[in-house]
């Protein structure tokens, strides 16, 4: 059942079938200044961001598992919207730091942050056309034989962009907070799709694989 709330700026669609919101039911979330510690400005009462949320820890389940608050991973999904991460992505978080500015910027050369410094796996690739670059982690088992040369010459995967490939055949389209923290994640098996780097870790990613894939 969906009910709408207006407040004096604006109007909010609320989902109230009891679907979890970062306020009410996890674990990160601060009372006493009502924020997120990793997340700054966002809906806490809103249940989608709980489901592009990789940080999320339900209480109930870290209660019934942990007397501590220990971490646990949860399945969810970010949607890449038109090869592009732009409005997906930069209302989730306020990336905090100082940032180069664009006249010292070197992408898509090189990247603006090392990540590859504090997490393994990691190097740095440029398209040939030096049109983008992001991070790649291959974690394929088994070696790719030619690289094709261009995404319509690869196998598809279970949703748009994802596909066979040790490197990325299309263009991310992030904004520019984010273009340096883009990361083409392949899996064991070779499916490749972006991520987003935060806090020296992958923490959104875009189509988790089916369990019938």
């Amino acid at each position: 059942m969906l009910k709408i709330v207006v407040d004096n700026t604006n109007i909010k669609e609320k989902v109230t079938t009891g679907e979890k919101t970062c306020r009410k039911n996890c674990v990160l979330f601060n009372e006493e200044t009502t924020s997120c510690p990793i997340f700054k400005g966002l809906d806490y009462d809103n249940p989608k961001i709980v489901k592009r949320c990789l940080e999320f820890n339900d209480i109930e389940e870290v209660e019934k598992v942990y007397n501590e608050l220990d971490y646990q991973n949860s399945a969810v999904t970010l949607i890449e919207d038109n090869s592009s991460v732009d409005t997906d992505m930069d209302f989730l978080f306020d990336l905090t730091g100082n940032r180069k500015s664009l006249s010292e910027s070197n992408y898509p050369i090189k990247p603006d942050i090392p990540f590859n410094e504090k997490m393994e796996g990691l190097f740095w690739y440029t398209a040939p056309d030096q049109s983008f670059g992001c991070w790649v982690k291959n974690n394929c088992e088994e070696p790719f034989g030619i690289i094709p040369s261009s995404i319509d010459e690869v196998k598809q995967g279970w949703a748009n962009n994802i596909y066979c490939s040790p490197v990325p055949l299309h263009d991310h389209k992030a904004s520019e907070s984010l273009k340096t923290r883009m990361c083409w994640l392949v899996d064991k098996e070779g499916w490749g799709q972006y991520t987003v780097i935060i806090a020296n870790d992958i923490k959104f990613i875009t189509f988790p694989k089916p369990n019938k894939w």
